[in-house]
């Protein structure tokens, strides 16, 4: 009997929390509980049955090999009838639909390995389970997944995190409940993210004898998709003993972090043109007549295809386009190019995906056809409908403004309207450093008594400013076209300049005003304002102490 399985959607089901640098996740004391359900939860993605969607095999074959369907979406790729050279996997790779393609191929990673977290947290300890410990019950909350930073000062000076080569990990395998403070029973696993090892060949079989096969000694890689039989794990770098050498990876990664990695990165974020900044494929100026525009620029994907060559070297899965999903520090780079991604946004909040017709194809569209930002990003469904996928503008292309006009004479001294973003009970002593603040309005007002003409001549002057929530939102993980915000969310908190709290009825306020920013689908630098709410203001001291 064939086992079925659920239809797999990316839910909007979790509160929003910020992801962690995985070095932090891995090794600081804060983050204990939340690091044994990450890896819990990934190893049991990779130990589930291969044919169900959400395990870590099924997830790794969207992005190339085997070339089959995910999870019941047909493709029209064929690989003995292919005149085109349509690209066998789902992603999209030299288009423009890059960078937003692998965003909720991360996502789906993520939830899936939340949902394997969940039933540890709920289990009992005689199932090696936390029985809904408290202190796993607010790690389940914060569990996000971690991005490994690559052009950061740790990967500078250490290369890749020791961790990630570690055979074993210790982690608290349950709870017992019957003690006081519930202590925790530790113990080891096979560490999930050195490798992950095949439950099916991988690749095209490779006759016996031949050296490029891992079964022969010496093993010489081929030079280009390795095969990977059954039972054999993903490899750095591998010696001719099928082993990684995870020395010579993080060497690389030091060299590549100090001539590529930083260097680029920063050239990627002054591209302001989304066919420039999106993807390696960009050649609509074949005759280089618009370098000079940016001196020198480098895309996203270009920076990312490095990361790929230096962390799986020749014969290593990262290094290999249709194989590199398996190795499971592919996502943790991913995170990370999401996270820079994000960051660009932030900087060019007026550009959005571009029109082209330059692709590849991909399992589900053929080459040459045009793409844009509604191009459905298969197979990664927004619902339970077979056929209601996500495209671009889902995964970002909204920024959301708070319009606040204020009388600036009223007061009658300086003070500063602080905004917050899904914080209820934000006062003046809540932090700026929370993710839940937005910005700020300052109000350089003059004394009741000053002899400036103009403001006595004017004394119901009303200022207008504005504050984005994109920072805040990207923090809490709202980024997306399908967060929909109202007015009640949104909290405003006047503060006198030693930071004492004022009543809000007090400092002149005339309106603040939720908006939706879009971008003009015919002229993506053009805005589009929507008012979407006014914003409650109570009637009630906003207090300096919490």
């Amino acid at each position: 009997m064939v086992k079925t399985y659920n239809k797999v959607f990316l839910r909007r089901d979790k509160a929003p929390k910020p992801r962690l640098a995985v070095e932090i996740l891995m090794t600081d004391d804060k983050y204990t509980e939340q690091r044994d359900l990450f890896l819990r939860g990934l190893k049991a993605l990779q130990e589930k049955d291969p044919e169900d969607p959400t395990s870590y095999y099924r997830i790794a074959t969207i992005h190339g090999l085997p070339y089959e369907p995910y999870d019941g979406v047909a493709g029209t790729f064929n690989v003995d009838d292919n005149p085109k050279g349509q690209s066998g996997g789902y992603c999209h790779h030299g288009d423009i639909l890059f960078p937003t393609w692998h965003r909720p191929y991360v996502l789906l990673l993520e939830q899936c390995i939340y949902d394997e977290a969940k039933k540890l947290v709920e289990a009992d300890s005689k199932s090696d389970g936390y029985e809904n410990d408290s202190r796993y019950v607010q790690a389940l909350e914060d569990l996000r997944f971690p991005y490994w930073d690559w052009a950061g000062p740790t990967t500078l000076a250490y290369g890749i995190p020791a961790f990630l080569s570690k055979d074993t990990l210790t982690v608290a395998l349950s709870v017992d409940t019957s003690e006081e403070d519930n202590p925790k029973k530790l113990g080891e696993i096979v560490n999930p993210l050195k490798a992950y090892t095949l439950p099916k060949n991988l690749g095209t079989m490779i006759l016996v004898g031949d050296q490029g096969n891992p079964t022969q000694r010496p093993y010489k890689p081929p030079s280009e998709n390795p095969y990977t039989p059954a039972g054999y794990a993903t490899v750095r770098y591998p010696d001719e003993n099928y082993s990684s050498k995870h020395s010579e990876a993080s060497l690389k990664v030091i060299q590549h972090c100090t001539t590529v990695f930083r260097p680029n990165i920063y050239q990627v974020f002054l591209v302001d043109d989304w066919l420039k900044f999106s993807s390696h494929g960009w050649n609509a100026d074949p005759d280089h007549k618009e370098i000079n525009s940016y001196g020198h620029f480098s895309s996203i994907e270009v920076v990312h295809d490095t990361v790929h060559l230096a962390v799986g070297g020749h014969g290593g899965h990262m290094a290999n386009p249709e194989i590199a999903a398996f190795d499971p520090i592919f996502f943790l780079h991913h995170c990370n190019v999401d996270r820079f991604f994000a960051i660009w946004q932030a900087l060019h909040p007026e550009v959005w995906v571009a029109e082209s017709d330059q692709t590849a194809g991909t399992f589900t569209a053929s080459a040459d056809v045009k793409i844009n930002a509604q191009t459905p990003l298969t197979p990664f469904r927004k619902s339970d409908k077979e056929n209601e996928f996500l495209n671009s503008d889902d995964v970002s292309n909204t920024h959301w403004q708070v319009q606040i006009r204020v009388k600036k004479h009223q007061l009658g001294y300086p003070f500063t309207i602080r905004v917050f973003l899904d914080h209820k009970n934000a006062n003046a002593s809540t932090s700026i450093s929370s993710p839940n603040y937005a910005g700020s309005m300052y109000i350089f007002a003059r004394g009741k008594n000053t002899q400036c003409a103009n403001c006595k001549n004017h004394p119901d002057q009303v200022v207008n400013g504005s504050v984005d929530l994109y920072n805040s939102m990207q923090g809490l993980d709202l980024i997306g076209s399908e967060t929909e915000l109202k007015g009640d969310r949104i909290t405003l908190v006047a503060v006198t300049q030693d930071g004492k709290g004022i009543d809000l009825n007090k400092i002149g306020l005339v309106s603040a005003d939720l908006f939706k920013i879009g971008t003009d689908e015919k002229n993506a630098k053009d805005f589009n304002y929507k008012l979407v709410d006014h914003i409650n203001i109570p009637r009630k001291l906003s207090p300096s102490r919490s």
